[in-house]
């Protein structure tokens, strides 16, 4: 076993569609941080139980915080199992499994509603993976991945199907969308004097 946890991706190409199915294997590191996890809140509440003073309200609402995160951080985890699939057709996509969700286990998208497709990487509180936006927010449909894995299968959508390509990867794309050519060709042209 390692010391890290890894995802071993799998990738399928069917006659109309591609499958990728993404395990996730723990190691000693993500087996032992809820141990840890669970003996910080037994901390608190030992304060809490012991400490009969003016501050055990506040140590009562930590170890209510720090439950809270431990449900959300480990929760999705153990219920929702260890594997996503994620299907990819000229229609639209599903992903299926462990999406990182609490609540989620499954999201189909229209190929219509799909506005584009990326890698993001984890800031605090958001799983690193592959994400495809809808309108204003942004779907978790491989979860858990690293950058070079994310970006292969995000590569072999846009080989497979290139209607889900982006148009324009210019800064003035990613700014303005569709009209960044407009955009561009307006601010070229001096004004003119009538």
């Amino acid at each position: 076993m390692k010391a890290r946890g890894y995802v071993e991706l799998t990738t399928t190409e069917l006659a109309d569609e591609l499958q990728f199915v993404a395990v996730r294997y723990f190691g000693w590191v993500e087996l032992i941080m809820p141990v840890f996890d669970v003996l910080y809140i037994f901390m608190f509440l030992s304060l809490a139980w012991w400490g009969h003073d003016r501050w055990t309200p506040l140590w009562l609402a930590f170890a209510l915080i720090s439950f809270l995160f431990f449900l959300f951080q480990y929760f999705p985890q153990w219920i929702h199992g260890r594997t996503t699939t994620l299907r990819v057709t000229a229609n639209g996509l599903q992903a299926s499994g462990n999406l990182g969700n609490l609540l989620a286990t499954s999201v189909e998208v229209t190929a219509s509603e799909v506005a584009s497709i990326r890698y993001q990487a984890s800031p605090n509180w958001v799983t690193s993976g592959v994400y495809w936006k809808r309108g204003k927010t942004s779907i978790c449909v491989l979860p858990g991945l690293r950058y070079a894995p994310g970006n292969e299968v995000i590569d072999s959508i846009f080989r497979r199907f290139p209607q889900f390509k982006p148009i324009d990867n210019s800064p003035a794309a990613r700014l303005f969308g569709e009209r960044a050519v407009l955009a561009a060709q307006e601010g070229s042209n001096p004004p003119q004097k009538p």
